[in-house]
């Protein structure tokens, strides 16, 4: 499905491979190098076509968290209560995404998630939809309720 190649020119490994197509039947060709290691290398290409073959993979490079919590949530819609609908968009919303829905999701890392957790355990003003809303620190059973929406 991939090939693991070494660049002479650049001095690095590089791995080629074809995600899932797009909508009109065109191949969608990845490209990414920089690997010092083949053995790097070819471990990515693996994690990569796992994660075509299981239908879950993310063009990491485009998709930002808030997209990709959007569309969790719209997908988990018909199979949750509207309680806890509402309750998951709110925490995506007012809670998630003003820390780190900016980032794309390769560049989520844990030291991000660690100062979301921070951020939370404080009193905060956060502007969501042009307003500026007031947040009191949220309780360890909140925090864990956020930390089970986004590892999901």
């Amino acid at each position: 499905m991939g090939t693991v190649k070494y660049n002479e020119k650049r001095k690095y490994w590089e791995v080629r491979y074809d995600a899932a197509r797009h909508g009109d039947g065109e191949r969608n060709q990845k490209y990414k190098g920089g690997f010092t290691r083949k053995r790097d290398a070819e471990a990515f290409l693996a994690e990569q076509e796992t994660n075509i073959n299981r239908g879950v993979y993310i063009d990491p490079q485009k998709t930002f968290v808030f997209e990709y919590l959007i569309g969790w949530l719209e997908d988990k819609k018909d199979t949750i209560s509207p309680t806890t609908y509402s309750g998951y968009e709110i925490n995506i919303r007012c809670h998630i995404n003003p820390y780190v829905g900016g980032l794309r999701l390769q560049e989520l890392k844990p030291p991000h998630i660690r100062n979301l957790y921070q951020q939370l355990k404080k009193d905060r003003k956060i502007k969501i939809g042009g307003k500026v809303r007031q947040f009191k620190k949220l309780s360890n059973t909140s925090i864990q309720y956020i930390h089970r929406v986004l590892s999901k």
